[in-house]
């Protein structure tokens, strides 16, 4: 059969009978131009219902199906190492996964159960031994461990060379002297109450720890078990007890010490000193001292209140250069403190500074009907006037004359309020 592609238009024209038709024949003819053969493979992926996610695969001849193809699948397959695909997959060794290695597989192999101990019995090998309830080896595990125990005994050997402390069991001291003959560095355990070195012997309760200090048996006078041994008391539970010191010591640091009595503990202490120490108060520090004069409680440098002292000998207090004015001003808060104020000019007035001025500049938290004096010395030509400010009242005359001083006492009334009195 001819292939109708190939037709041309004059062949055409033979079998159809007109030219529109020849036209529409052309035009099936260039359609059909690019269109794909018929397949079974075509035709089966056309019949799947295509959806996010999903991958074609082959389930036979001619037949496909859809499965899942996650972003993590596709993400592995367009890493392009292997390297990478591991880094993705979480398997990278050293950080991930272990390194193959014998011993480690050897012990896994193990079949660990409860009370059981893994220890090694050679060369990527090992073995298991039994414990019992209490964790205690088991009676069978003894043959196991043959070959440890003389290990065991070397070492032993080797404690006792160095004159370390090795534990050699209980002794019974009802009897005396009832006694093994002691190692330097060998310690015992007391089983029975009783004496150490027959009768004259130091006591010793059932607990008690005895530490040999020098080779030989233990008998003899109380002063020659006490050359030989260290006691010390304990309770049960191993704690010390009253009566565990070993001697007194030569020296010492107590800065690790809890516990010291200052009553008890502290010796050379004057009369009271220790009950000062307990209770710090006025009342037991008058009691400590020997050489007071007063009663009450005890004063310090800032802001004290003493009530009606008695002061002989010559008195002192700190006085400051005086502020000095030549003419009208408004004087500072420091300036009245200072207790001294010098005018050197001609008429004019010195006025006050304003009573809130001089609440910041005296104590904090001073009280009313507290009071300070203060002086104007006049050095100058005329006469030079306190006048008033903010707060203040004045009583008495405020002028001071040339060649004189004028004399003055601030009381405070209120906060921000003060009086000013003439004096002299």
């Amino acid at each position: 059969m001819a292939d109708l592609r190939k037709i041309s238009r004059a062949e055409l024209r033979r079998f159809l009978p007109s030219e529109d038709l020849v036209r529409y024949w052309e035009q099936l003819r260039d359609a059909a131009a690019g269109a794909q053969a018929s397949s079974d493979n075509l035709v089966a992926i056309a019949a799947l219902t295509l959806s996010a996610n999903k991958l074609i695969y082959a389930t036979g001849a001619g037949a496909v199906a859809l499965t899942d193809f996650s972003t993590l699948a596709r993400n592995l397959l367009s890493d392009s190492t292997e390297a990478a695909m591991r880094i993705r997959l979480g398997l990278v060794i050293g950080t991930h996964v272990q390194a193959f290695d014998a011993t480690l597989t050897a012990f896994a192999g193990l079949p660990i159960a409860n009370m059981k101990v893994p220890y090694g019995t050679g060369v990527d090998a090992f073995g298991l031994l039994d414990l019992d309830t209490d964790g205690a080896l088991a009676a069978n595990s003894d043959t196991r461990l043959a070959t440890q125990k003389a290990v065991k005994s070397y070492v032993d050997g080797i404690v006792a060379a160095q004159d370390a402390m090795v534990f050699k069991g209980l002794i019974d001291c009802s009897t005396n002297p009832n006694y093994p003959a002691a190692d330097r560095g060998h310690t015992y355990r007391v089983s029975v109450a009783g004496k150490i070195g027959g009768a004259a012997g130091p006591n010793v309760e059932a607990g008690d720890i005895l530490m040999c200090l020098t080779d030989g048996t233990i008998a003899g006078t109380h002063a020659a078990v006490g050359a030989q041994w260290g006691i010390i008391q304990t309770n049960i539970d191993g704690a010390l007890i009253s009566g565990g010191a070993l001697g007194t010591p030569s020296s010492g640091t107590l800065t690790n010490c809890t516990g010291l009595p200052v009553a008890s503990g502290i010796s050379g202490l004057g009369a009271s000193v220790a009950t000062f120490l307990a209770t710090p108060s006025s009342t037991n520090l008058r009691a400590a001292l020997t050489d007071e004069t007063g009663s009450g409680s005890a004063v310090f440098g800032t802001h004290p209140t003493i009530n009606d002292p008695e002061i002989t000998g010559t008195r002192y207090f700190q006085q400051g250069a005086p502020a000095s004015y030549a003419a009208a001003a408004t004087l500072l808060a420091a300036d009245l403190l200072g207790g001294l104020v010098q005018y050197t000019g001609a008429v004019a007035n010195l006025t006050l500074p304003t009573a809130a001025n001089l609440d910041a500049g005296v104590v904090a938290g001073l009280a009313n009907d507290r009071a300070f004096d203060f002086s104007v010395i006049n050095t100058g030509s005329a006469t030079a006037t306190v006048v008033t400010n903010t707060g203040w009242t004045l009583v008495g005359a405020m002028t001071v004359a040339a060649g004189t001083p004028g004399a003055f006492r601030a009381r405070k009334t209120g906060s921000g309020a003060y009086t000013a009195y003439r004096l002299a």
